[in-house]
This record gives structure tokens, sequence and C-alpha cells, in this order.
């Protein structure tokens, strides 16, 4: 009998021990691996990567109807790991794509769509004298969106137009 107390003490003892342990570990590596925040629209405080891009449906918003004909995704470089020619402020994809619906209703589709999900337009100058027209939007400080129709954008009676999502760097 006396020799289980003996077995039995140092076990309650290292109980305490067994539980801190784990959970000063947990604290060391929550502190100095600084997990990523977000902001409330579930944008990362640090350099979005190309997958955290991808997370939101803005990046591949396409027009129900439209055929895609191009897309590239480019991640966002955080100015502490700058690297001359490869600094990135900012997180984008752009989609090019073909409709034969009026350029009136393909911005009416995405005003619906974007504006039921927090977004408001801005009044942006056109970016190229190649745009025929282009609507911009921004969400809070950080996110834009922009659809443009080029001027030679007919083909086969078919129209092009251009959708870009921009995340900007978190201030």
């Amino acid at each position: 009998m006396r020799l289980s107390i003996l077995f039995v003490r140092p076990l309650t003892a290292l109980i305490p021990l067994l539980v801190a342990i784990p959970l000063v570990l947990l604290a060391i590596w929550l502190v100095f691996l600084k997990l990523p925040a977000y902001d409330r629209w579930g944008l990362p405080t640090g350099a979005v990567s190309i997958e955290s891009l991808r997370t939101h449906p803005e990046a591949a918003l396409a027009y129900p109807d439209a055929v895609p004909s191009a897309s590239s995704v480019s991640a966002q470089v955080d100015h502490t790991f700058f690297e001359p020619g490869h600094y990135n402020p900012v997180a984008n994809s752009t989609m090019t794509l073909f409709t034969q619906i009026s350029s009136a209703q393909v911005y009416t589709w995405y005003d619906r769509w974007l504006r039921a999900r927090g977004w408001r337009r801005v009044v942006a100058p056109a970016h190229s004298p190649m745009l025929l027209s282009q609507w911009s939007y921004d969400r809070d400080t950080r996110e834009e969106y922009s659809i443009a129709f080029s001027k030679a954008s007919v083909h086969s009676g078919r129209r092009q137009f251009t959708t870009r999502y921009s995340i900007l760097p978190y201030n």
C-alpha cells in the first residue's frame, strides 16, 4: 500500500506541469510567429498571398454569360522583404472576358452584386485612352474593383471587358 502512495503523489504533482507546459509553448508560438491577423472583411493585415486573394469571391467574379479568355493573379510582396525589382504593394486578380450582352447590362449586374456586399461605386477616370468606359468600386480603404470595356472590344459580335480586383497594403 505504501508503495502505491509513492507513485500517486508524484503523478498528481505532474498534472499541473503537463497542462502548463503546452499552454506556455502555445503562447510563445503565438507571440513569436505572429499568426496572421485579419480585418473585418477577412483580409490579412500582412502581405496578401495568392492563396489568400483567391479566397475572396471578387477574385474570380465573372458575369454569368461571359466567356473568360485570360486571367492573372499577383501576390502582394511585403515591404519588409524588399528585394530590388520584386516589390509589389498590391495584390491583383485580373480577368478578360467576352460577352454578347450590352455593357449596360454587364455594369448593372456587377453593380448589384458588389453593392449587396458592401462595395460603393466611386468616380474614377479611365486609366487609358483605349478604354470605352470603366466603373470602379471600393470597400473600405483596402479593396478596389473595376470593370472596363475597351474601345476595340468587339470581336465577332462579342464585347471584351476586363475586371480587376485589388487588395491594397494594410496601413
